[in-house]
């Protein structure tokens, strides 16, 4: 199975209004819905931001929120910048998940710096900056059933390396909320 999701998460969850979080990255919206999965956050259209208070943190996610941040040593984009200047007040991680590409990363960004970006593409170590993180501790929550993997949950290394530092950060269970049909997501186009 190949994913592409993109999204970014903060440690500040339902205390914060949605809407401040999309102002507070200038993303400018149209419409909104609410009543949605994590499972069709995942897999929304490109024009689609969704959006959630999740377990303790916030959660935007979109086809290609991601590619908006950099991923290059010591470069940071227009969009890290904005994110730099948000974690002085939450911690925030920004990720691609893309298995049609090939192509796994993330940075964490703390007290108003860029402390961490990890990247691979086409399996090969594109980017290793900074310390490493105690998020990206190997946990692997993912439930065994009948001595396997449900089919959906067979993932490469970095595609369990990138989920383990996402609910490592998130304090969550990927495999659970991709099954839990609790409408938790907002869509704004």
């Amino acid at each position: 199975m190949s994913w592409k999701f993109t999204g970014l998460i903060t440690d500040v969850g339902a205390n914060q209004s949605d809407s401040l979080l999309l102002d507070d990255l200038e993303i400018i919206f149209c419409e909104s819905a609410s009543g949605f999965t994590f499972n069709n956050a995942i897999k929304a259209d490109s024009n689609i931001y969704a959006l959630s208070a999740m377990a303790k943190n916030t959660f935007l996610l979109n086809t290609f929120l991601g590619y908006e941040y950099s991923f290059e040593p010591a470069t940071l984009y227009e969009a890290d910048q904005k994110l730099e200047i948000l974690s002085q007040k939450m911690n925030i991680l920004v990720f691609i998940f893309d298995g049609r590409g090939d192509f796994y990363s993330f940075s964490y960004f703390s007290q108003g710096k860029r402390l961490r970006t990890w990247a691979i593409n086409a399996g090969e170590l594109y980017i290793n900056e900074g310390a490493v993180l105690d998020i990206e501790k190997l946990t692997n929550s993912l439930e065994v059933i009948n001595g396997e993997l449900p089919e959906v949950f067979h993932f490469t290394a970095q595609e369990n390396y990138l989920i383990n530092v996402i609910e490592n950060f998130a304090q969550l269970n990927f495999q659970n909320e991709l099954q839990n049909e609790a409408p938790n997501f907002t869509f704004y186009r």
